[in-house]
Parts: C-alpha cells; sequence; structure tokens
C-alpha cells in the first residue's frame, strides 16, 4: 500500500521539487544561525566554530551514504520522514539547551539527519518504469537542489 497513493504522479514530483528546494535552501541559510548561536549562547571562539561546522560538513557525505543504503531496505517516506524530525528535534535541542555539549551535538546529528533526506528524495521521485523520463527527473531534481543550495 503506498502512503503518498491519492496524490498523482506529476503533482507528487513537483512537490518534490518544491520541497526540495526549500529544504537544500533552509539547510544553508542554518549555518550563520548556528555560527551565532554558538558564539554568542555558548561563547565558542571562532575557530572552534569553524571546526564544529567543518566536522558537520564531513559527516554529510558518509550519512548521505547511510541514508542511500537504508533507503533500499526501509521505505524511502518512512526514512525521509524520520530524518525530518529528526532534524527538528536537533534543531529544537538546540535552541532550548543550555550546555555546549548539547548544542554541538545538536549540530552533528542535525547535519546527518539533513544528509539523510537527500537520498530519500531522489528515491521516492525516481520511478524504475518510466526509464528515460526518471533519468530526466532526476537530472531536475539534482539541478533544484543544486540551485536551492546556491541559494541557502
Amino acid at each position: 500500500m503506498k502512503l503518498y497513493g491519492r496524490i498523482s504522479d506529476s503533482t507528487r514530483y513537483y512537490f518534490l521539487l518544491v520541497g526540495a528546494f526549500l529544504f537544500e535552501a533552509s539547510g544553508y541559510l542554518a549555518f550563520p544561525y548556528l555560527s551565532l548561536q554558538l558564539r554568542d549562547r555558548f561563547g565558542f571562539a571562532p575557530v572552534q566554530i569553524g571546526q564544529i561546522l567543518m566536522l558537520a560538513i564531513w559527516i554529510r557525505p558518509v550519512a548521505a551514504l547511510a541514508g542511500g543504503f537504508l533507503d533500499s531496505r526501509v521505505s524511502p517516506l518512512v526514512l525521509f520522514s524520520g530524518a525530518c524530525l529528526a532534524e527538528g528535534a536537533c534543531f529544537l535541542l538546540l535552541g532550548s539547551t543550555r550546555a555546549a555539549f548539547w548544542a554541538v551535538l545538536a549540530v552533528l546529528l542535525g547535519n546527518i539527519g539533513f544528509s539523510i533526506v537527500k537520498p530519500s528524495i531522489f528515491a521516492l521521485a525516481y520511478d524504475e518504469k518510466d526509464g528515460e523520463a526518471s533519468t530526466s527527473k532526476l537530472a531536475l531534481l539534482n539541478g533544484i537542489t543544486n540551485s536551492g543550495a546556491a541559494f541557502g
């Protein structure tokens, strides 16, 4: 049973395009906010903030590989939803904590959730039956996510 069976495939694809753009843009728009939070609330030096955010960026490819692996084992929609909820929980933790350890952990785990979402979006957009059309859809989706990252 498809959880998204009531929506036509083209409408679902357009929602994925808009969502991918907004998700990617917001993911990169959050970095200045994160650096200000780490500096103002937790007293981190600029070099420490750079190290934390660089570690968060280095975690992303490994987490994306894990997300791609899990997409073939678990429903991409379930993985997508779980990763979005995990990232939201990490931002709530970052906003509510007073301890530096939890703030750094929230930044790192939030980036893992951010990275797991991307393969799920591509898995939701891909349809084996479409063949050539599916390749064009993925190319457009890749361009939209890159545009969102550049905008962010």
